[in-house]
This record gives C-alpha cells, sequence and structure tokens, in this order.
C-alpha cells in the first residue's frame, strides 16, 4: 500500500476488514474515485456539506463526509 499504492483497488479496499486501514486505503485512493468505483449513494445533504455511503454487504458500511474548505483559494474557489 506505501510502496504501490498504483496496486490499490476498490475491491481491495472494500474487502479490508480493518477500519484504519482501509481508511488510508482510501486516502490513498482518492475518495471520489472510490465513491464512484464503489457505487457510493448520497444519503443526506445539507449546508454543511454531503454525506455519502457505500453498503458492504456483509460488513459495516463506509461512511464518507464531504465538506467545502471555508478558505478560498487564490482562484476564488473552495477544496472539497
Amino acid at each position: 500500500m506505501i510502496d504501490t499504492p498504483e496496486l490499490i483497488t476498490h475491491d481491495r479496499i472494500t474487502s479490508e476488514w480493518n477500519v484504519e486501514i482501509r481508511k488510508v486505503m482510501i486516502e490513498r485512493f482518492g475518495a471520489a474515485r472510490y465513491l464512484e468505483e464503489a457505487g457510493g449513494q448520497l444519503y443526506h445533504e445539507d449546508e454543511c456539506g454531503r454525506l455519502w455511503w457505500i453498503d458492504l454487504d456483509d460488513a459495516m458500511p463506509v461512511l464518507l463526509v464531504e465538506v467545502a474548505n471555508a478558505t478560498c483559494e487564490p482562484d476564488g474557489s473552495h477544496q472539497r
């Protein structure tokens, strides 16, 4: 995972039982990419952000929180 992050796949992340390792794998893989490839569904949205849900069948679901950075980038945009 550290030396060859390009070998991380959405299936590998989904099959990982250790929540902390799964978290690091998602960070390395990219949360947006993982949401797309794993079929993440929007669970809730309000002015603070979005809560995404990925059902893992036999395991606890993966929940990801998406929020906007309050600090503007030089171009006026906000990182998510």
